[in-house]
């Protein structure tokens, strides 16, 4: 039996980067964007993109989001945590 893992990949973009008509887009619209960018890291067969533009426009690195490191999540559970326990 031949069995092959298949991984989903997102791509985070600032929404207006991706409207079709100048509304922004909801959860469950199809959309169609063509990214430049570089390839930041390649492992195991996957690489991650860091795009500079979409749909010819560039992208400011600031706008787009990124995962939380886990430090990050680690200090906003803590402070959760404290304010309801404060």
């Amino acid at each position: 039996m031949n069995m092959q893992t298949q991984t989903q990949a997102q791509l985070v973009l600032p929404a207006s980067a991706v409207s079709a008509d100048g509304s922004e887009p909801q959860v469950g619209d199809d959309v169609s964007v063509t990214v430049d960018g570089k390839v930041s890291q390649s492992q195991n067969g996957m690489v991650t993109i860091t795009p500079s533009a979409v749909n010819g426009q560039p992208v400011d690195q600031a706008q787009q989001q990124s995962e939380p490191s886990l430090d990050d999540m680690r200090s906003q559970l803590i402070s959760q945590f404290k304010g309801q326990n404060g």
